[in-house]
């Protein structure tokens, strides 16, 4: 996948859980999240993950993992002994962390024309959450009128035919029956 994305000029984004080393080492950047959802890394792996190693070695303070240990399994070790309620604060006060804003604000800075809703910190409430998925599902169905116009002719389809089929039911046990199976309908 890396290789065809990168000859069309795209990103790829992936969620692996349990890398190999050999798989782990072809991504250039990761964003690992700690419980929560808060962000104990982002940066570059550097090579042989050399980056990432270092920065959760300072963060125990212990010595590396010896060479053979995937750096993956040993992030996740650090993570899983405790380090997690230390690796967000930690991360949130660090240089990469700083240079992550620095870059995602001035691409914010570089859109143009385009509402934009950045979140500090912190959740939406449910009616701003709301809002904002509605109008963005009614954005999404905007653009494609095809297939909003195909889903409406299909409902409004079922609708009449299991109106011709549920019509004028008669008041005796078979239409009894009948009408309990229209609530499933």
């Amino acid at each position: 996948v890396r290789r065809s994305t990168d000859a069309l000029g795209l990103i790829t984004l992936v969620t692996i859980h349990q890398p190999s080393r050999k798989m782990f080492e072809l991504f250039d950047d990761l964003l690992l999240l700690a419980k929560g959802g808060k962000v104990a890394y982002c940066g570059e792996l550097g090579p042989q993950s050399k980056t990432l190693v270092d920065y959760f070695t300072s963060l125990t303070g212990e010595e590396g993992p010896p060479i053979f240990v995937n750096p993956a399994d040993f992030v996740l070790g650090v993570l899983d002994d405790g380090s997690a309620g230390d690796a967000a604060p930690t991360f949130k006060l660090s240089n990469m962390s700083e240079k992550m804003i620095s870059l995602i604000d001035e691409d914010m800075r570089n859109v143009s024309g385009h509402p934009t809703i950045l979140i500090k910190h912190g959740g939406l409430t449910f009616f701003r959450e709301f809002r904002l998925l509605f109008c963005r599902q009614f954005l999404v169905q905007w653009r494609n009128p095809s297939y909003s116009l195909m889903r409406m002719s299909v409902s409004a389809g079922a609708t009449f035919l299991l109106g011709l089929l549920f019509f004028d039911i008669k008041k005796n046990v078979q239409g009894a029956v009948f009408s309990i199976a229209a609530i499933f309908f």
